[in-house]
C-alpha cells in the first residue's frame, strides 16, 4: 500500500489505534508476500490485543492483489452510542478496505467480556460501514440465535472469544443486554497505577475499571506509560451485574506516615458509567498526602465491590518501596546511557513484521498471571508518530499458515460433505466442534466442511489441535477421515 494512502487512513482514524497492514496476492494457490509463503494466512494486531484475522485459501481471487488493514479503535467517538440497558462487550475492530470482493468468508476473531456461565444475555453483532472520514453510524447486523437464511455473517461465541465469518470488511463490535427479567454479568478488570517517582507531598493512586479484554488493559497501560505511571498490583477480575447497583471502592489500612485527602476513604462509580462501556479508561483516583518526609514505603488495600454483590469483592494490595524503585530506575537509565546493548536487546524482541515500529514492554508485577493465561506483553509504537498509527503485522511462527495442508482439506471435504444415513458427515463434525448453533449457515455453502474447517483453524491454534480433530473424527466413526490425517501428518504429531 502506498505510504500516502496509509498516512491518509491514519489521519482519518483515531489517535489511539493499533493497526496492521498487509498485502495479499493469490496466484496458482500461493500467497506472494515475504512473511506469508503459503496459500492461507493468519495475522494479528500487536500480538497481545487478541485480535486476529484469518484469511483462508480461496478468499482472495487467484492472480489478484489485495491490501488489507485492521485496527482496534480506542477513541470514545468510535464506540456505538447505546441505549440505557445495553453494554459494549468487545473492542471496536476495523477491517478494510470495504470494497474488497471476497470469494469466501474470512474470520475476524476478538475477545469479549460477557460472562457466559451465568447466561442471561441477548447478544447482537453491530456493524458500521461509514467512511473513515465520517463518524461511524452503527446498526444491528444480527441478534445471535435469531439468524435467518439471509443473515450476512455467522457469529461463533466461545467463553472468551467471538469469531465472525464474514465477506464484508467494516467496523464490528459485540453488544449485549439482559434477557427480559434477567440480570446479565460482565467481567471487568481492576488495575491500580501511581507515579513511578517518589512523592514530594501528594500521591495519587488511579484505579481503572475496564472490560476484561487484553486490548482494554493494553490501552490503560499505554496511557500510564505516557503519564509515567507504574502498575501497583496484578490486575484483578471482578464480575459486574446488570441491575443498577454502583461500584464501590474503599481504601483501607494506610501505612504510617500517610493520610487520605478525601473526606472519606470511600468512592462510588455510578452503574451507568460502567455498564454502558462508552468511556475508555474509566477510573477513579485516591489522593494521598505524605505526612512524614522520611517515609519511603506505602502500603494499603483497596477493596472493590458492587453494592448488593459483596461475595464478588476484590482487593488490590499495594506495597511499594520508593527507594528501591528509584534505585532500579536510576540503574535502568544508566545502562541505556552507557551502552547500546539495550538497543540490540530491544530489537531482538521485535516480532516479525516491522523491525522499526514497535517494542515489547512487559507488564510489571506479573500483571497477567491470573488473567485466563493471557499474555503479559504489550506492544507499543516506539516511533511516537503524531497519528499513533503504525504498520504492525505480528505473527506467531506456528500461526503463519493453516495447520491442514490444502490437499488434506480437500480430501476431508470429499469425505464429509456428502450426507449419509448415519449422519456422521459434516453435520456431526459441526456438532462435535460446537459450531452448530446455526447450522443452516454451513448448509448453504458449496462445501460445508471447508467452511467448518476454516472456522476450526481460527478457533484452535493450540499444539494439540490436529490430534484433537483426529480423535473427534474417530469418535464420529469416520475412520476414513481420521486415516487421511494420520497418514499424511501423523508422523510428526
Amino acid at each position: 500500500m502506498p505510504f500516502s494512502r496509509k498516512k491518509r487512513i491514519a489521519q482519518l482514524m483515531s489517535a489511539d489505534v493499533l493497526s496492521a497492514f498487509m498485502a495479499v496476492r493469490y496466484g496458482d494457490g500461493v500467497a506472494s508476500h515475504t512473511h506469508f509463503p503459503r496459500e492461507a494466512l493468519i495475522f494479528a494486531i500487536a500480538d497481545t490485543a487478541r485480535v486476529m484475522l484469518t484469511v483462508p485459501e480461496g478468499a482472495i481471487k487467484r492472480g489478484h492483489v489485495e491490501e488489507i488493514y485492521m485496527a482496534v479503535c480506542r477513541d470514545d467517538k468510535d464506540r456505538p452510542r447505546l441505549a440505557e440497558h445495553q453494554s459494549i462487550l468487545s473492542p471496536v475492530v476495523l477491517v478494510g478496505p470495504p470494497g474488497i470482493v471476497l470469494m469466501k468468508p474470512v474470520i475476524l476473531s476478538f475477545q469479549h467480556c460477557a460472562s457466559m456461565r451465568q447466561g442471561s444475555w441477548v447478544l447482537s453483532l453491530y456493524r458500521s460501514d461509514s467512511p473513515l472520514d465520517e463518524p461511524p453510524q452503527w446498526r444491528r447486523l444480527v441478534v445471535l440465535g435469531h439468524e435467518t437464511i439471509n443473515s450476512q455473517v455467522y457469529t461463533q461465541l466461545d467463553p472468551n472469544h467471538c469469531h465472525i465469518m464474514t465477506e464484508y470488511l467494516n467496523r464490528y463490535a459485540l453488544i449485549g443486554e439482559s434477557v427480559p427479567g434477567g440480570k446479565a454479568v460482565k467481567i471487568y478488570r481492576l488495575a491500580a497505577f501511581a507515579p513511578a517517582l517518589p512523592p514530594s507531598m501528594d500521591y495519587s493512586i488511579r484505579v481503572y475499571v475496564v472490560e476484561d479484554t487484553q486490548d482494554a488493559l493494553d490501552g490503560v497501560i499505554q496511557v500510564e506509560q505516557r503519564l509515567g505511571g507504574r502498575l501497583l498490583d496484578k490486575p484483578k477480575q471482578i464480575p459486574f451485574q446488570d441491575g443498577g447497583n454502583n461500584l464501590c471502592l474503599v481504601i483501607e489500612e494506610l501505612s504510617v506516615g500517610w493520610r487520605s485527602k478525601l473526606a472519606a476513604n470511600y468512592q462510588e462509580i455510578p452503574f451507568r458509567h460502567i455498564w454502558s462501556g462508552n468511556q475508555n479508561n474509566l477510573h477513579c483516583s485516591f489522593s494521598l498526602e505524605l505526612m512524614e518526609r522520611s517515609q519511603s514505603r506505602l502500603a494499603c488495600k483497596i477493596q472493590v465491590y458492587q453494592k448488593g454483590m459483596l461475595q464478588n469483592r476484590q482487593v488490590l494490595h499495594i506495597n511499594t518501596n520508593f527507594k528501591e524503585h528509584l534505585s532500579a530506575t536510576v540503574q535502568l537509565f544508566s545502562v541505556k546511557a552507557a551502552s547500546s546493548s539495550s538497543v540490540r536487546l530491544l530489537q531482538s524482541r521485535i516480532p516479525v513484521g516491522d523491525q522499526n515500529a514497535k517494542k515489547a514492554v512487559p507488564l510489571q508485577s506479573g500483571a497477567s498471571g491470573t488473567m485466563k493465561q493471557r499474555s503479559s506483553t504489550v506492544t507499543t509504537n516506539s516511533t511516537n508518530s503524531s497519528s499513533g498509527f503504525s504498520s504492525m503485522i505480528t505473527l506467531d511462527p506456528s500461526a503463519q499458515v493453516f495447520r491442514l495442508p490444502p490437499h488434506i482439506r480437500s480430501q476431508l471435504c470429499m469425505l464429509l460433505d456428502p450426507p449419509n444415513a448415519r449422519g456422521n458427515d459434516w453435520r456431526m463434525l459441526a456438532q462435535a466442534l460446537t459450531v452448530d448453533r446455526y447450522i443452516n449457515y454451513f448448509a448453504t455453502k458449496a462445501s460445508p466442511t471447508e467452511h467448518i474447517l476454516d472456522l476450526w483453524e481460527a478457533r484452535h491454534r493450540e499444539e494439540s489441535a490436529i490430534t484433537d480433530l483426529m480423535n473427534i473424527l474417530r469418535v464420529m466413526g469416520r475412520m476414513d477421515a481420521a486415516a487421511v490425517l494420520e497418514k499424511d501428518i501423523g508422523s510428526w504429531l
